[in-house]
This record gives structure tokens, sequence and C-alpha cells, in this order.
């Protein structure tokens, strides 16, 4: 069992994870990690003003090596909801542009972990965390949205 746990939240449309970690220290550098990999994906100054294709297939490019260097050094249930949801989005870009996908995911090998002790503790719903209960996340299975957008 971890001896050091952290709560991520990152928005409404996202479940809340419960992480556990070894130590302090092993959360700061996952952080870090996680954190630098947020802000290269939101960096709306480089995403809105791309000067050819290639120049923005090489900016996903240093991102999914973050991402990959996430699922390696910690396991890929230590990768949180929106930065999987934005891979899947910047995969669909790519491949708008006829380009392949860049799976960071594959980094997953038959190598455990390099940080023993990380683990994924949990997955809450967004709504119930806010009023201070733990329900466990359930993914909408309701449809109907998407037939109105059609």
């Amino acid at each position: 069992m971890a001896s050091y746990t952290a709560v991520v939240t990152v928005g409404p449309q996202f479940p809340v994870v419960y992480y556990g970690f070894p130590s302090r220290e092993v959360h700061d550098l996952w952080f870090g990690m996680v954190d630098r990999a947020r802000n290269l994906a939101t960096d709306t100054e480089t995403l809105w003003n791309w000067t050819s294709d290639d120049q923005m297939v090489a900016y996903m490019a240093e991102w999914f090596g973050l991402l990959e260097r996430i699922v390696r050094d910690f396991g890929i249930q230590m990768v949180p909801p929106d930065i999987y949801s934005g891979a899947e989005n910047s995969n669909r870009t790519l491949q708008s542009l006829g380009r392949p996908r860049m799976d960071a995911f594959d980094a997953v090998s038959s190598e455990p972990p390099r940080h023993a002790g990380c683990e994924l503790l949990g997955i809450y719903d967004p709504v119930a965390f806010s009023k201070g209960r733990l329900v466990p996340f359930r993914p909408s299975t309701d449809l109907s949205i998407n037939s109105k957008c059609k």
C-alpha cells in the first residue's frame, strides 16, 4: 500500500481520481511530469499558431514522449483521465491530417514501472465528490445527446 496519497480533480467532465505513491518525492516527480503534460496540451500560444503540419506533429511528438515517460516510470494507471482524453483527441487530429497515430500507451511492457508502489486507489463521480461523498465513477451510457448532435 502506498504511504502517500493524493486526489486529482480536473473539472466536472472528468472523474476525480485518488492515487497512492510510495513517498512524497515520487508524488512530486509524477506531478511535475503531469503538470508539464497539461501545460504542453494547453499552450494556446503554440497550439493556434502552427506554421505547418510538420511543426504541429513535432510538438505532439514531444507531448506523447512525455506521456510515454509517465507510463514507463509510473504505470499506465497513473495517467490522469484528462491527459488520456487529450491523447485520444490528438490522435484524431493526426489521423485527420493523414498522419499515423502516436500511442504513448504502447510504452507499457513486461517491465514493471520504475516507481513501484504507485497505484490507482479509486475513481469517483465529480458531482458527488464536490458534495463530500465518494461515489464510484460510472461513465455515462446515455447516448441521447449524441443523437441530438447529428
